[in-house]
């Protein structure tokens, strides 16, 4: 679904500069905002307490004012081959339909529409020639217009006909060019003459009198001489509105002069009885429809008047001064060490939607002054990288005496040089906007001198271990999106990067069965995991809690194995929210440098996971990371002998996993191999010199909890996970 930028309390609003696209010029104690600035052949609208409907003429699409989301694109009608032109667009009482009307040229097939907004079905209810307005009088549908091909007959408002017939029953003779229409919560009847040339004036017929031309068929209809003027006017109505509060409001085009949004002031009879809101003074700013929301006349947030000019955006005008906001997120800003920091021009940013931009920044929050020397200089964020690590970055933005702020992070990784074996995963064959996760069975897979191990189950279409991605997708929350780093891409920019889902580890060996000394690796959240910590999820809680001040964290930890003795671990945090200073709390979403070189050397590296929240059944963050760039030192022996040519990994498949006790392995082997268990912290448990494909292990004497199988036979070395319970 296509998403809508939330403005304000609730309308959706693709902001425009307030200096940009203008053609309202309000009157004192009034503000203009614009908004839909693509939607620039916007033939009608309508708004309901949740949704705003925009018609384009060739489309109805309906957004949820709460959400932002595009909700619903209604089409267009089928079978309607006429050139037809958009005249209205009116939501049912019971908001279960909207109504809208098409003319046609010469107004041959002109013809008014229902459309369930549940459904989408398109319902023809009645052909009106010269229609231009419908509105809802208790159970009766008042349509304006001509009922004739003739553009010479006199307009009217009518009783429409929905029976098939269309025999439109016209109840009030008003002349002129049609108009829109109004009714308050009386029942009164709002409409302002349309003339060209003659005197035109705004009425109001009482609901009384209304309801008797209604009720009684044949009756004369009502007359211009027989409303009460409210005010005389200096040029036609094009649509009226009444508001909350009661207000009467119109506009008024006159071409070449000026075109007015107004209000009725309450004084009854002859003379200019109104209140200049607003005046659109260019040649071709023809206002359209109007409508609103709340007692315009209320300084409250939220009450307003929208209308629009013809091939132009949306406008909102109101009397609350409008927040600045935020167009956009600010970027996260990373590189090397000691690099220079290319201009970011902030003002990109931010938006004032009813004043002029004239933005004063500062920073007001630099978790981290190490990483980074910051400063500005009018609306330029300068300054150069320092040291490896990763910063809160808040930026305040002020305009009219009123602020927001806008975060970021800065992320800084080290330059490593030397003649090292880099796993990067572009070796990797995969295509855009894909990922592998183990489905092929291989139980593996090796990018450059690293062999990342992985365990996929067929019955649950699940996967553990290490899995490979190139998902750009970093603002979709939830498990279906487990396969993206919260960076969009790999490190450096790069396609390809590396996923591990410890369950209950991760397992990186290498490729030609050698020890090695690893130097470290980059690191970054994925993108489930840290829209989770967040914002929180239906498993998991919002990092920091209500009040931002749970000491919450997210780890992970790493150590190696070698000739299956276990090293030191190293910890690092991908989410701190620990310190004192809710300031210096941290998500990590930059690529990040983690060295691991103190281990020393390892025949294979160990990842899990961690973290503050927990339940009944361990982890409720989602526990799963990205890596990428895996750097190694080469072997000794690799480095001055011929490389070992690759072998094929054993296939390994353990049997039950989990087990409660026994178990049996598929080696894939005819011959025996040697065969030991080991528990996470390398403590050998069991072992078996000629272990034979499919013979059962009993490790009921064990606790609960997972162990890691090492197999090897003549070729190669293979490690995998048995989970006992």
């Amino acid at each position: 679904m296509k998403k809508f930028n939330l403005f304000v309390t609730g309308l959706l609003m693709l902001v425009i500069p307030a200096a940009g696209q203008t053609y309202l010029t309000p009157e004192n104690g009034y503000k203009t905002a614009y908004f839909f600035p693509e939607q620039n052949s916007i033939g009608a609208f309508e708004l309901s307490d949740s949704s705003l409907f925009l018609h384009t003429g060739d489309t109805i699409i309906r957004v949820d004012l709460d959400s932002g989301e595009e909700m619903m694109i209604y089409g267009e009608p089928a079978g309607y081959e006429a050139a037809h032109y958009v005249s209205f667009l009116t939501l049912s009482p019971d908001e279960g339909s909207i109504w809208t009307g098409y003319t046609s040229d010469g107004n041959v097939d002109d013809r008014i529409y229902c459309i369930d907004l549940v459904s989408g079905e398109w319902k023809l209810v009645a052909r009106f020639p010269g229609n231009f307005d419908l509105i809802f009088w208790n159970d009766t549908i008042l349509v304006s217009g001509l009922n004739s091909t003739s553009w010479s007959d006199p307009n009217g408002i009518f009783v429409l006909d929905t029976s098939g017939v269309d025999q439109h029953r016209k109840i009030i003779d008003v002349g002129g060019n049609s108009a829109g229409m109004a009714i308050d919560s009386m029942g009164h009847f709002y409409y302002g003459t349309s003339y060209s040339m003659d005197p035109n004036a705004l009425y109001r017929w009482d609901s009384a009198d209304l309801a008797t031309v209604i009720e009684t068929p044949g009756i004369t209809p009502l007359q211009i001489a027989g409303a009460q003027k409210l005010t005389d006017l200096p040029a036609g109505v094009y649509d009226c509105e009444i508001d909350n509060g009661g207000n009467l409001l119109f506009n008024m085009n006159l071409f070449g002069s000026s075109k007015v949004l107004g209000m009725w002031n309450g004084s009854h009879g002859d003379g200019i009885n109104l209140d200049t809101i607003a005046e659109a003074n260019g040649d071709w700013d023809w206002l359209g429809t109007l409508k609103s929301m709340g007692d315009v006349k209320v300084q409250e947030m939220g009450n307003r008047i929208i209308t629009f000019s013809f091939g132009q955006a949306l406008a909102d005008i109101h009397t609350v001064d409008y927040l600045p906001v935020i167009k956009g997120p600010i970027p996260a800003i990373y590189g090397y060490e000691q690099a220079v920091l290319e201009a970011i021009d902030l003002s990109e940013y931010v938006d004032d939607p009813d004043d002029l931009n004239a933005f004063e920044f500062e920073i007001s929050v630099m978790s981290d002054h190490t990483v980074a020397d910051l400063r500005i200089e009018g609306n330029s964020l300068l300054g150069s990288l320092e040291s490896a690590g990763q910063a809160n970055l808040v930026i305040e933005a002020t305009n009219g005496g009123k602020s927001i702020s806008g975060k970021t992070v800065v992320g800084v990784y080290p330059e490593i040089n030397g003649d090292f074996l880099v796993s990067d995963f572009e070796d990797l064959t995969l295509a855009s906007e894909s990922y592998w996760n183990g489905a092929d069975g291989s139980g593996a897979y090796i990018s450059h001198s690293a062999r990342f191990q992985n365990s996929y189950n067929p019955d649950w279409f699940s996967w553990s271990g290490w899995a490979y991605s190139s998902v750009s997708d970093n603002v979709t929350p939830g498990w279906f999106n487990q396969y993206s780093a919260i960076t969009g891409m790999g490190f450096g920019d790069s396609g390809n990067y590396g996923v591990g889902y410890p369950y209950p580890v991760s397992i990186i060996d290498f490729a030609d069965q050698k020890s090695h000394v690893v130097k470290g690796f980059m690191v970054t959240n994925s993108t489930y995991a840290a829209l989770s910590m967040e914002h929180g999820d239906d498993f998991a809680k919002k990092f920091g809690g209500a009040e931002g001040s749970d000491p919450d964290y997210f780890k992970l930890s790493v150590w190696g194995l070698k000739d299956s003795l276990s090293t030191d671990s190293i910890e690092y945090y991908l989410a701190d929210y620990r310190f004192e200073d809710p300031e210096k709390d941290y998500m990590i979403k930059t690529w990040q440098w983690v060295d691991v070189s103190s281990l020393g050397e390892v025949d294979s590296l160990m990842f899990a996971l961690s973290s503050s929240d927990t339940g009944d059944w361990g982890m409720n963050t989602p526990g799963f990371f990205c890596v990428d760039n895996l750097i190694v030192e080469p072997s000794i022996s690799t480095q001055v002998n011929e490389p070992i040519p690759e072998s094929d990994p054993l296939s390994v498949t353990i049997y039950p996993n989990p087990a409660s006790g026994d178990f049996a392995i598929l080696t894939g082997s005819k011959m025996g191999v040697d065969l030991r268990i080991f528990s996470l912290t390398g403590v050998k448990v069991y072992e078996d010199r000629n272990y034979i494909s499919g013979n059962t292990i009993h490790l009921s004497d064990q606790p609960a909890g997972s162990y890691i199988v090492h197999i090897t036979d003549d070729q190669s070395t293979t490690s995998s996970i048995i989970l006992l319970q």
